[in-house]
């Protein structure tokens, strides 16, 4: 324990448990860093030539610094328990981005991944951005006070997305996948939604201020609310649809089509709305 820990090598680095009162930076140029719980008041930066393996970091955040969490595999995996940071988080791995809850409680989390992206828990006061080149992103639940934008080479897969928003900044939702799927159980933002696939979209619950969504294949949404406009690009359409109330009132406007400018074969929607434009 000190006011500062600065750890360099240019090997394996392994360290319990440490405690810093300001910043703590662990370095290794040449091997993987394994770190058991890493507290400090200040921000954090762990950077490994190959694996990172930790089971929590917590940065409290001090004076003028925020407590941000920063990681990075140059050439290898993140496999994480608990990250807890005050400010924002920032983990980037060459291969797979995997752990448990990774929190950033003012600031923005960004994750990125040569492979598959993995956390349980994600929650951001502002922005969630993820973004995998090789693999999926898999995630239970996100929320943020901002946007989200998930991009996925592959597929991308979750049981719950949510962003607050404000009255200000209504928060949107992007999701786009790549040569995969987009599968889901519930999307809540009071901003817009947009969703993309290469072969289906399949989820429970979405709502959003205008939503829409493209997949070549089939769209098939259990219930979708809406407030103000609804696009669905796709060769199949199913689903339920009710427009929620606004103040002014105002038209549901609902464009149905194929994908990419395409012919629809079928489309099965129950629209509950008062004024709706098809």
């Amino acid at each position: 324990a000190g006011t500062q820990i600065d750890v360099r090598a240019t090997g394996p680095v392994n360290l319990a448990t440490t405690t810093s009162g300001t910043t703590t930076e662990v370095r290794s140029t040449g091997g993987a860093v394994d770190l058991g719980t890493t507290i400090s008041g200040g921000s954090q930066t762990i950077r490994a030539a190959s694996d990172v393996n930790f089971a929590a970091l917590k940065a409290n955040g001090t004076g003028g610094d925020p407590g941000d969490v920063t990681v990075t595999a140059d050439n290898g995996a993140i496999q994480g328990g608990v990250v807890v940071a005050h400010g924002s988080a920032t983990l980037t791995a060459a291969t797979n981005n995997i752990g448990d809850t990774l929190t950033a409680t003012t600031g923005d989390i960004s994750l990125r991944a040569g492979g598959l992206i993995d956390w349980n828990m994600v929650k951001a006061g502002r922005a969630i951005f993820a973004e995998s080149t090789g693999g999926s992103i898999r995630f239970g639940v996100a929320v943020s006070g901002g946007n989200q934008t998930l991009q996925a080479y592959n597929d991308i897969a979750f049981g719950r997305l949510e962003a607050t928003g404000s009255a200000s900044d209504p928060a949107n939702i992007d999701l786009r996948a790549m040569i995969g799927q987009v599968q889901g159980g519930d999307i809540v933002t009071r901003g817009d939604v947009s969703l993309a696939g290469s072969t289906d979209l399949t989820l429970q619950t979405l709502q959003g201020a205008s939503v829409s969504l493209t997949a070549p294949h089939d769209i098939s949404v259990t219930q979708l609310n809406v407030f103000r406009s609804l696009t669905l690009a796709a060769g199949n359409i199913r689903g339920v649809v009710t427009q929620l109330p606004s103040v002014p009132a105002v038209p549901l406007h609902v464009t149905l089509a194929g994908f990419s400018g395409g012919v629809a074969t079928s489309a099965n929607l129950s629209l509950d709305s008062p004024n709706v434009v098809i």
